[in-house]
């Protein structure tokens, strides 16, 4: 579930996407179903973030070609200004 601007994105976006990577068959996400996941990600913070949005980068074991059924999706948000920073706990 995605919330307005405003919210926080990151509590609500991080769980759905841990479950959905550790998949149904446990050999993680294959190509076709990682490029769905980054366009549904990347259109719902473009939903949210608007004008700051610039963009997702994938880095870690998957944009290396190294991935399996235990890991996870690394991405980098990219968005224009300055991000408040919220404590975490």
């Amino acid at each position: 579930m995605l919330r307005a601007p405003g919210s926080l994105p990151g509590a609500l976006l991080c769980p759905p996407l841990i479950m959905y990577c550790m998949g149904n068959d446990g050999d993680g996400l294959s190509a076709d179903e990682l490029a769905g996941l980054m366009g549904r990600l990347s259109r719902g913070l473009g939903a949210i973030y608007e004008e700051r949005y610039r963009g997702l980068v994938l880095y870690g074991s998957y944009a290396r070609g190294e991935a399996d059924g235990g890991s996870d999706v690394d991405v980098l948000l990219l968005l224009d200004g300055d991000v408040a920073r919220v404590p975490q706990g």
